[in-house]
Parts: structure tokens; C-alpha cells; sequence
């Protein structure tokens, strides 16, 4: 039940703040925070009938309705700025998690920090943030059943501006030679030079021009790799 992405996240808590678990599901999430003494109270939020009703369950299994409050609601609409200090979105898409900080503006700006756990599309998450005044403080990667997640940690503020290969790669996973990056970006390789298979065989208009771009996105990791690993490659 606990796995290890939501203890990473819960690590990247903030003891005694106040937590938004957007799109909370089984309402794991508040449940770890709240038995391991990490937060007082979290607002769990989820816009479908079923898992909100299996938050409502979790939540009284554990005798947390008074710490847990469970609303129905899409993304941050049903929060109030300042109402948390924390917000939390796991397990969606890259694309639904900048619909929703795009959705509420100004309730997004009044967290003190966000953690997003986007399942794909990560280098659009870390794009958003930087254009529309976050900026990146911490990054992870997680090993879990045989598949990588990355969790992102921001704050209003600031942000670097990075080029496409480090919005990809992660900045600060780069930076700090995060020990699961390089086979993470071995994965990566792999699924490019399919796509480059695919279109080495491929007769339609643009295949060979979308072939060289991958061909040098699996150069330059190839050269982080190496890199991160300080091997000659």
C-alpha cells in the first residue's frame, strides 16, 4: 500500500505544514503523512465518484476524519489561497498536472512548495514551471516495479532557464549525479533508438530529418552517461 513513490514524496514534506493531495485516489498519501507524524492535516482532493468515495473508506479505516478532509473537486478549485502549504499532484500526466496549476493561478503561487509526480511527459512539467514563475529546488527518481518516476519539487520564484536536453534529463538530478539517472537515461536510449529503427524504415515526408534529431538526442545522453558514470563512452 505504502510504496516507495509516496514515501519519497512524503520525504520531500516539510514537517508540520498543512498538505493538498490533489487527486489523492485511495488517499495513501495523507495516510502515511499523517501516521508517521509528518503533517497535522491534509486536504484531499478527488474529482471521480469512485476513488472519492475510496478516500472517504481509507480516511475512516484509519480514524483520520478529523486530520483527512476529503472534497470532490477538480484540481485546486475546491482550495481557497493559503488554505495549504504544501500541494501535492502524483500520478498523472505531465499535461493534466500543467492544466491544473494553469487552471488556478493564484492558488497555485500561494504554496510555499509544490511536488508533482507526473507519470510522462516530465520535460513539459519542468517547461511550465520555469515560463510561469516557479522554479525547480529539488528533483527524484524512484525504482519502482521495474519502472522509473520522477518527482519534482518547486517554489514561487525565480527559475533558471534550461535548454531542451536538461529539461529532459532533469537539471538537478544531472547536478547531483542522482545514482538512478543513469539507467533511467539508459532507458531512454533504448525507446530512441527504436523510434530511430522505425523511422530508418519509414518512406514518409519528414522521417529522416525526426531521425537525426533523435540520433542526436541519443549522442548527447550517451554523453551524459558517460559523464555521470566518468567513463569514456
Amino acid at each position: 500500500m505504502f510504496t516507495q513513490r509516496i514515501e519519497k514524496m512524503a520525504s520531500l514534506v516539510p514537517v508540520g505544514k498543512v498538505v493538498a493531495d490533489i487527486g489523492t485516489d485511495h488517499a495513501y498519501l495523507p495516510v502515511y503523512l499523517l501516521r508517521n507524524s509528518i503533517v497535522p492535516r491534509v486536504i484531499a482532493i478527488e474529482l471521480n465518484p469512485g476513488p472519492l468515495k475510496t478516500a472517504k473508506s481509507t480516511v475512516k479505516k484509519y480514524n483520520l476524519q478529523e486530520k483527512v478532509e476529503v472534497r470532490s473537486g477538480d484540481g485546486l478549485q475546491p482550495l481557497e489561497p493559503g488554505e495549504a502549504d504544501v500541494i501535492v499532484i502524483a500520478g498523472m500526466g505531465g499535461s493534466t498536472i500543467n492544466s491544473i496549476l494553469a487552471g488556478s493561478p493564484e492558488v497555485a503561487k500561494s504554496f510555499e512548495k509544490l511536488i508533482l509526480q507526473p507519470m510522462n511527459e516530465v520535460h513539459l512539467v519542468r517547461s511550465y514551471l520555469q515560463s510561469h514563475g516557479f522554479r525547480l529546488v529539488d528533483e527524484e527518481l524512484v525504482l519502482e516495479d521495474n519502472r522509473y518516476y520522477e518527482v519534482l519539487v518547486a517554489q514561487p520564484g525565480h527559475s533558471s532557464e534550461f535548454n531542451e536536453m536538461l529539461l529532459e534529463i532533469g537539471p538537478i538530478l544531472f547536478n547531483k549525479k542522482h545514482p538512478l539517472l543513469a539507467g533511467y537515461l539508459e532507458e531512454k536510449i533504448l525507446h530512441y533508438k527504436q523510434v530511430i529503427d522505425s523511422l530508418d524504415r519509414s518512406s514518409k515526408v519528414g522521417a529522416q530529418e525526426k531521425k537525426n534529431y533523435f540520433e542526436q538526442k541519443v549522442y548527447f545522453l550517451e554523453k551524459v552517461i558517460s559523464c555521470l558514470l566518468d567513463v569514456p563512452r
